[in-house]
């Protein structure tokens, strides 16, 4: 129903300026914070945003906002926008074979036929370039795979000359090592290009079917693979990538993905050549997102496929062609931790960008399990939050982050226990406690919703330690301003 500008529930007393809360039969609020409400709240001032002054009188009430979709789904992803065309240009490409997203969701590009890489916005607005033809130092021959350290800086593996290179993330160079060759540290036609939260860097070696493991620096670590078609073995090593586990995925032309731990030992595979679900024909660039899923970019097949971690089959999307949400032969894709996933369309030579579909959860239904704590006996009471819904019927994980209170923990009229609030994941205890003094006492409890693919909201919900059992039964909140832990 409509409430006006607060939420139902709330009234503005005659001759007042302040708003004091009558409850509806249930002793609960009666609908939802506007969205007036909500937005006011997420910049931190509830009051201003419900349009109460810091005396108002509550029983129960809670306030809570909605955090964007983080991660994940099970739906194709939904196509934003593009940017690209043939030639060698700023914002033009000939032959894209890798990308990489950074924290700020910068876009960067191996634009492999024009031996350079491109940086632009996560919208495609070009940022810079650096490369050209060439041996020496920040040049190129024929790059290929593109990673990112923990400090943002970007890694290429060059085919054509055999090595990696290391740059800041505005193309300034730092460092290189490689060299055609067999022994460890060397390469024979290296492609595909990962870097691990420790900043370890993983290549894969393709003609001589295996990956090698390097510090950020160069130093090589470790090696492993063969040629063949058992487990650990190669045939023709493509793409790779790391999750936040560290483990390491590699795609080669058997075809398959096998999945590592981080020094190499093989837990599992999957894939075969085909076309179904699961089935690959040249799976290309490998990407990771948040929660360990991982997107493949099937090269001859023109398509995405997602997958859990474990190789469970999630989505597909795609078809050979040149229009939206079509490909032909993408060579990379990058799951970005905002929520996006971008590809490189290789022989389209553009960039696509979609969003994850997935609704997070809806914290503005929160409720706490007990609004109300009575007697002020000094003992904890244990509260829950419930009434939080998932559009998309995910299974919601409520975990308690935050207590405050607007009494101090140990002052006059208060006694000297404390602290007064205990975390226990999804529950609080709360000490029934308030001043004998004062007015009532209020526990503002913040949490997080979780839907286990990523996405998440974030809530409050307050309860009341009345002063006394007198009708109507109140709390004044004095302001939240004293930790409650």
């Amino acid at each position: 129903m409509a409430c006006g500008p607060m939420p139902c529930g709330w009234r503005k007393p005659t001759g007042g300026t302040g708003a004091r809360f009558h409850p509806g039969r249930d002793g609960q609020t009666e609908s939802r914070p506007t969205t007036r409400a909500t937005t006011a709240y997420i910049q931190g001032d509830w009051r201003r945003a419900m349009g109460v002054s810091k005396k108002a009188r509550i029983l129960v009430v809670f306030l809570s906002f909605l955090a964007g979709p983080i991660w994940a789904g099970d739906d194709p992803p939904e196509f934003v926008l593009q940017w690209g065309s043939f030639g060698s240009a700023p914002g033009q490409f000939r032959g894209m074979h890798g990308l990489v997203v950074d924290v700020d969701g910068d876009v960067y590009v191996v634009d492999t036929r024009n031996n350079r890489v491109q940086k632009f916005t996560g919208d495609g607005v070009f940022l810079l370039e650096w490369g050209g033809f060439g041996a020496a130092p920040g040049r190129f021959n024929h790059p290929h795979g593109v990673g990112i350290g923990p400090l943002g800086n970007i890694y290429v593996s060059e085919t054509g000359n055999n090595r990696v290179q290391k740059f800041t993330s505005d193309g300034v160079f730092l460092a290189t090592w490689g060299s055609f060759g067999n022994g460890d540290g060397q390469f024979r036609h290296n492609h595909g290009l990962a870097v691990d939260s420790d900043g370890n860097v993983f290549v894969a070696d393709r003609n001589q079917n295996r990956v090698q493991k390097f510090t950020s620096d160069g130093i090589f670590v470790m090696a492993w693979g063969t040629p063949g078609t058992g487990d650990g073995q190669f045939s023709g090593t493509n793409g790779v990538a790391v999750d936040a586990e560290g483990n390491v995925f590699v795609g080669d032309s058997s075809p398959r993905i096998q999945k590592f731990t981080n020094d190499g030992v093989f837990i599992t595979s999957w894939g075969s050549a085909g076309i179904g679900d699961g089935q690959f024909n040249f799976p290309r660039g490998l990407s990771t997102d948040a929660m360990g899923n991982l997107y493949v970019a099937d090269r001859n097949l023109h398509r995405m496929q997602k997958f859990t971690g474990s190789g469970e089959f999630l989505t597909k999307w795609g078809s050979f062609g040149g229009g939206v949400g079509q490909f032909n032969s993408p060579y990379a894709v990058r799951a970005g931790g905002n929520g996006f996933v971008y590809v490189a369309d290789s022989s389209n030579y553009r960039i696509q960008k979609f969003r994850v579909a997935n609704d997070p959860p809806v914290c503005s239904t929160a409720q706490p399990t007990k609004s109300i704590l009575w007697p002020p006996n000094h003992k904890f009471a244990a509260v829950g939050i419930v009434g939080v819904n998932d559009p998309d019927g995910d299974e919601v994980t409520i975990t308690v982050t935050s207590v405050t209170q607007d009494e101090p923990v140990n002052g006059l009229g208060v006694g000297s226990s404390g602290p007064d609030a205990m975390l226990q994941g999804a529950e609080v205890l709360l000490r029934k406690e308030r001043s004998g003094l004062g007015n009532g006492r209020v526990y503002s409890v913040g949490f997080t919703a979780a839907d286990g693919k990523g996405a998440r909201c974030t809530g409050v919900v307050l309860v009341c330690v009345p002063h006394d059992r007198r009708k109507p039964i109140d709390c004044v909140d004095d302001g939240e301003i004293h930790s409650s832990l």
